[in-house]
């Protein structure tokens, strides 16, 4: 079997994205066992490369505009219905940025368009696995990548939410910890809760 590191998005299964973790476990029939292997799904926001482990995500999907949360922090854009669940839509550029920089102005009729961290509009949802039910926002899928199990990732030290980086193609892409997503996105803001 041939290893396809450059399969194009449109190859990953949006029902089933561990799919093309399974397909380099199972060794053929009568030979060695390959080198175990992880996948990861690599996904665009802006200019901003994220990737996600296929085992933590429940693939990708289009979603309609977010129903807005009062009094939500700028990293959460709202509840989008995906497959029949609620999730919790988080924008990954609004946790990416510094904390003190504001989100950039909207701009005006005779302004230059936006920055391109921020032109792409996101139109896909990166399901994720977990008990809060998160999704990220981003502009497109790129592709799955196959790394190997015992592959090391470069400290990310600036972001506690992201388990490293990993270098494909010559630029860096950012390896996020799903667990640590929705406690990054409501730092500083506590839950409202009823009296």
């Amino acid at each position: 079997m041939t290893e396809d590191t450059d399969a194009p998005a449109s190859d990953i299964s949006d029902d089933r994205p561990e799919a093309a973790a399974a397909l380099t476990d199972a060794p053929a029939a009568g030979a060695e066992a390959p080198a175990r292997r992880r996948s990861l799904i690599v996904a665009r926001a802006g200019r901003h490369r994220l990737g996600v482990f296929a085992d933590e995500s429940d693939g990708a999907s289009k979603f309609a505009p977010p129903a807005p949360l009062p009094f939500a922090p700028p990293a959460v854009l709202g509840v989008v219905a995906v497959r029949g669940r609620m999730r919790t839509l988080i924008d990954p550029l609004a946790l990416l940025r510094p904390p003190a920089a504001p989100p950039p102005p909207a701009p005006q009729d005779d302004e230059a368009p936006p920055p391109p961290d921020e032109a792409a509009a996101p139109t896909l949802a990166l399901l994720l696995k977990g008990d809060e039910q998160l999704a990220l926002a981003v502009a497109a899928v790129e592709r799955a990548v196959e790394l190997p199990a015992d592959s090391s990732l470069a400290p990310e030290p600036a972001h506690d939410f992201a388990r490293g980086t990993v270098t494909l193609d010559g630029a860096p892409v950012l390896v996020l910890d799903p667990a640590r997503l929705f406690e990054a996105a409501m730092r500083g803001h506590e839950r409202r809760r009823g009296r």
